[in-house]
């Protein structure tokens, strides 16, 4: 009869290592290497999900919903060695997601770095340079955090093609993330407007 022999991965990095309660978050876990041939199960305290090989040090699963905001353990398995391929563990912080609910001022120039004050829930401070306002889905401007309802960051200018866009369509959308990954499931507008011409 043979006797097989394996290894457990051995993970050492997870990115993002936070996400809201709602689930759906795409983490993705290092490792010295995980074996092609198995299929690849992330742990989150002892709730399963799929992992997607991305190369032989890297997987990705999706965070499920979890009822509280905590931190738990994450672990790696391959389903068919069960917990006896048990990895090594790395922390996932769940936390409430974010809402906006104002922007003060509500507008500013088209050149951008007005500094503005979003008032809204559920601000926390996941580390340096995690948190953002996102305009129109695509510019992250870095955030300063002061309490867990408000929080300011500035707007981007605008390009010169977007400058010259009709006043009406000068409108971006803010939203916020704290972890990199996912944004507030509501969205505000910040209005710009044309520097004034002085003849």
């Amino acid at each position: 009869m043979p006797y097989y022999y394996y290894k457990p991965p051995k993970i050492y990095d997870m990115q993002p290592r936070e996400g809201p309660t709602k689930g759906g978050t795409h983490v993705r876990i290092f490792a010295a290497e995980f074996k092609k041939n198995k299929h690849i199960l992330c742990v989150f305290d002892g709730i399963k999900t799929r992992a997607k090989l991305i190369n032989p040090s890297e997987i990705e699963c999706v965070s499920p919903k979890w009822p509280e905001s905590k931190e738990i353990p994450v672990w790696v398995i391959y389903e068919e060695d069960g917990d006896k391929s048990r990895s090594t563990s790395l922390p996932f912080l769940y936390y409430e997601t974010p809402e906006v609910h104002s922007l003060e001022p509500p507008c500013g120039p088209t050149y951008g770095y007005t500094q503005i004050m979003v008032k809204g829930k559920n601000f926390i401070n996941m580390g340096l340079n995690k948190a953002a306002c996102i305009f129109n889905g695509r510019k992250a401007m870095n955030v300063t955090i002061i309490d867990e309802h408000t929080l300011y960051c500035s707007s981007p200018p605008l390009t010169r093609s977007e400058s010259l866009m009709p006043y009406l369509d000068m409108r971006h959308t803010v939203e916020v993330t704290l972890n990199g990954a996912e944004t507030t499931d509501n969205k505000i507008k910040f209005h710009y407007y044309p520097d004034p011409e002085i003849n």
